[in-house]
């Protein structure tokens, strides 16, 4: 997006809704026009208030952009599992190997 966040919500994610995909990619000036111009603002505080998720920011943290699957949660375990059994074996091998 060209449009500049502000304090505090310039480094964190939030989820895409009507409102990011309708303002993705204008300008700052652009936007600006809007609230000068039109109900963009009364529209936007009205939404806010109703707690609307189509319209108002919904911040989902820093990382949300990385999520690019939903995996069941048996399956996640079965790799945290695999995962774990690995670093062990590992850690194992690693102190069978040194002259402690």
């Amino acid at each position: 997006s060209s449009i500049m966040w502000p304090h505090p919500y310039h480094s964190v994610g939030a989820l895409h809704n009507q409102t990011s995909l309708e303002w993705d990619g204008k300008t700052a000036q652009e936007l600006q026009n809007a609230i000068d111009k039109t109900e963009l603002l009364d529209e936007y505080k009205s939404a806010q208030k109703a707690s609307d998720p189509c319209v108002v920011c919904i911040l989902s943290g820093e990382g949300v952009g990385e999520i690019d699957h939903i995996e069941e949660a048996y399956d996640v375990t079965l790799r945290i599992e695999k995962e774990a059994i690995d670093s062990i074996n590992r850690l194992q091998h690693f102190s069978s190997d040194s002259d402690f």
